[in-house]
């Protein structure tokens, strides 16, 4: 199974976005910076959910962390 990383998962553009990724068979990961919201996008949508805000380099390295370990 493939896997998809959508930053901005949440809502809008995002959201519709790893809601086809994931309608697609991907295996999903969202990640936004409000973790509720994250939250409540991941259990809607069925996907994991990361919090994190890509305009910082040390969350960048969280987000990829799961990725390098988890093989992700």
């Amino acid at each position: 199974m493939a896997n998809a990383l959508v930053t901005g998962g949440n809502s809008g553009i995002g959201f519709a976005t790893a809601r086809l990724l994931s309608e697609k068979g991907y295996d999903v990961t969202i990640a936004g910076r409000d973790s509720e919201r994250v939250s409540a996008a991941a259990k809607t949508l069925g996907v994991r959910g990361l919090v994190a805000d890509v305009s910082r380099l040390d969350e960048l390295t969280t987000l990829a962390q799961p990725f390098l370990e988890e093989g992700l």
